[in-house]
């Protein structure tokens, strides 16, 4: 397997022996296995993770572990990492998924076409009831569409599965109210998790051979308030202490925990120190990254020695290793204080390894932490197109906002695809808002090229705005810049032109832009912006009455969408031509084809095209005589758009189902 410092946050950490297993708490945990949700919920240091993975190794059932960070709150980061933990134990599971995710551009609300298609695969490819853990969930922040997912999850799946999140917070999941209410949420909190007396004594027995009477284990629960981060610090460094070492603590001016967790590095040798604090620059370690992005040579030697003293580390499967978060926060805050150009070359060590590995969003967090914005950026304009096309539209909008103001005009590049992503996400106001800074910035840099792009793409936002003829207008504007300096983007200019056109009812007009669209696409473009214009084309002949035409048109756009190779773009496809052939007569060939859409937009999980697929089924079985069928696809059909919010869908659902009736 192929490991990188991602993939590690699926990996299901190891536990360790000198765990003190806490009964009562595994009991509880136990109790409520037939809930569809635990949170596990407590400030920092309590024992959140360490409970989860002393229950994951005891479970007799699967466990899918999924650690958190800040790069989660992207909804498609999200759903790949949640499919990659969910085949990581179950290897036959995730390719129907990644197909919807492939296919589904709008992860909003909740994701419903690929959270459909996650469902299900999990019905007919997981054999048995298994565990997912979610841990760190506060690293994510404010994450509103990821809340979204995890709701549509928990509302929709069968119980196949207990979802179990441990967080700093209570997550502010929707619906959680409403499962609460039903009694499918169950959880464990701060009182829960605190240390008690009896389990304060037998982890200083089992682990440092510490046999304390009652009334000092009292006392210690007390000071501590059973943090049990609290006192494993001081007992790494007060052996016959633990209490002193607290009151001290407590007394300090510095936060309990810097004061406890200064104590314990001071106890380690210089050289283990040295190691912490140039380790802990990295947010998962294996012993070639230490070695190769850090150049710390000796890496072999303190990871196991690290391991051995339980120095808040803990190791993943495939020799992967990461610090707790606390006390990784607390090494680099030390690192920066005391030696800030040595935590500078680190972090921009470990940068440019990234970078030259091909891992930008790695690269971009470690070039931020220190500042090296002018890095940052220059990797985050290189990344911007692959960012975009891999849907990744939530990390590619925060990158911008992480830039100064005055460093965004400097790389339009990247303006102008968080442009595109903010169009895609439906915040039109925002796209020109950004269209408008990749704008001046190429015209600073007199790209006309690239200030072509902007435009087009300022016409684009337009024409979903209604603005037709000022898109229109635009778009003629650049065509003559393009004519004028011979920039290879008239195939995109003369597209725009004739959909623009085309809303206008200027029908000749936007024939002639769409068929020179498709001309350029055949020397500027591929098989998707082929297959995009022949769809507007055969729209627009159809319209002039050209009915033969029209579906010529249509079967070159269906041969080309079988060369793109994306389910859900072909079923669209299909299901335009299968339409067409209906209203000409052509039933057997319009039936398997519509067959065929339906079956691809179940694949891809693409709920939309499912529907259209349904509808049109259920008036072509209608018009056959088949009346039983007929209601039944079209009421399918209908609870699909419903679900969707789909009003143009509705209506035309309706209007299919009272014409069967």
């Amino acid at each position: 397997m192929n490991t990188s410092t991602l993939t590690t946050k699926v990996l299901l950490p190891q536990r360790r022996e000198d765990v003190l297993t806490r009964q009562r708490l595994l009991n509880r945990l136990y109790d409520m296995v037939d809930r569809k949700l635990v949170l596990v919920s407590a400030p920092a240091g309590y024992g959140k993770t360490t409970l989860l993975l002393d229950f994951a190794h005891d479970l007799e059932h699967p466990v899918c572990w999924y650690a958190l960070d800040r790069s989660d709150h992207d909804p498609r980061v999200f759903l790949e990492h949640l499919v990659l933990s969910l085949h990581h134990r179950f290897p036959d599971f995730g390719e129907r998924t990644r197909q919807a995710l492939a296919a589904n551009s709008d992860l909003t609300h909740g994701a419903p076409s690929v959270v459909n298609a996650l469902i299900n695969e999990i019905v007919d490819v997981i054999p048995r009831w298994f565990v997912l853990v979610l841990d760190d969930y506060h690293r994510l922040g404010e994450a509103p569409e990821v809340g979204a997912i995890l709701a549509r999850l928990l509302i929709y799946q069968t119980d196949q599965f207990l979802l179990t999140i441990a967080s700093r917070t209570v997550p502010k999941l929707p619906l959680i109210i409403q499962l609460t209410a039903r009694g499918e949420v169950g959880g464990l909190g701060q009182e829960d998790l605190r240390f008690r007396t009896d389990e304060i004594q037998g982890l200083l027995a089992q682990n440092y051979s510490l046999h304390i009477p009652e009334r000092e284990a009292e006392e210690l629960a007390a000071q501590s308030e059973g943090w049990i981060t609290g006192i494993l610090l001081t007992a790494h460094t007060m052996w016959q202490g633990i209490l002193e070492g607290l009151v001290r603590a407590r007394t300090s001016d510095q936060p309990v925990y810097e004061y406890l967790a200064q104590e314990v590095f001071a106890y380690q040798e210089p050289s283990v120190q040295a190691f912490l604090t140039a380790s802990s620059t990295l947010q998962g370690m294996s012993l070639a990254l230490c070695q190769e992005a850090l150049g710390l040579e000796e890496a072999e030697h303190f990871l196991t020695l690290l391991e051995d003293r339980n120095l808040f580390i803990t190791r993943l499967e495939g020799d992967w290793y990461r610090y707790h978060h606390l006390f990784q926060e607390y090494l680099q805050a030390r690192l920066r204080r005391e030696e800030e150009s040595r935590w500078i070359e680190l972090h921009r060590r470990a940068a440019n390894w990234f970078e030259a590995r091909e891992q930008p969003e790695e690269a971009v967090h470690h070039y931020l932490t220190v500042g090296a914005y002018e890095d940052a950026a220059r990797v985050m304009e290189a990344a911007a197109y692959d960012m975009f096309v891999a849907g990744r539209l939530e990390t590619l909008m925060a990158w911008g906002t992480a830039l100064p103001a005055s460093l965004r005009e400097r790389i339009p590049r990247l303006a102008l695809f968080q442009s595109r992503a903010a169009d895609v996400l439906g915040q039109w106001e925002e796209a020109l808002v950004l269209t408008e800074v990749a704008e001046r910035g190429y015209c600073v840099s007199e790209d006309t090229h690239g200030l072509a792009y902007a435009l087009l793409h300022r016409c684009q936002v337009w024409q979903e705005q209604g603005r037709f003829r000022e898109a229109l207008a635009l778009g003629q504007e650049v065509l003559s810049l393009i004519e004028e300096t011979g920039v290879l983007v008239a195939y995109e200019a003369h597209r725009i032109l004739g959909m623009s056109c085309l809303a206008l009812g200027r029908l000749e007009k936007g024939e002639a832009h769409l068929r020179q669209a498709l001309t350029y696409s055949l020397e500027q473009g591929g098989d998707f912006e082929q297959s995009s214009v022949q769809s507007a084309l055969a729209g627009c002949l159809w319209r002039q009455g050209r009915w033969a035409e029209a579906v010529a048109v249509q079967r070159q756009a269906v041969t080309t969408q079988r060369q793109v190779g994306n389910p859900a773009a072909l079923a669209s496809a299909l299901n335009n031509l299968g339409f067409s052939l209906y209203l000409t007569g052509e039933y057997g060939e319009a039936l398997r084809l519509f067959g065929e859409a339906l079956e691809l937009a179940r694949r891809s999980g693409h709920r939309r095209n499912e529907a259209f697929a349904l509808v049109s089924l259920g008036e072509l079985t209608r018009d056959l005589g088949a009346l039983e069928r007929a209601v039944e696809a079209c009421e399918e059909g209908l609870t699909i758009a419903d679900e969707l919010g789909d009003g143009f869908l509705s209506a035309y659902g309706r209007e299919a189902l009272g014409l069967v009736h």
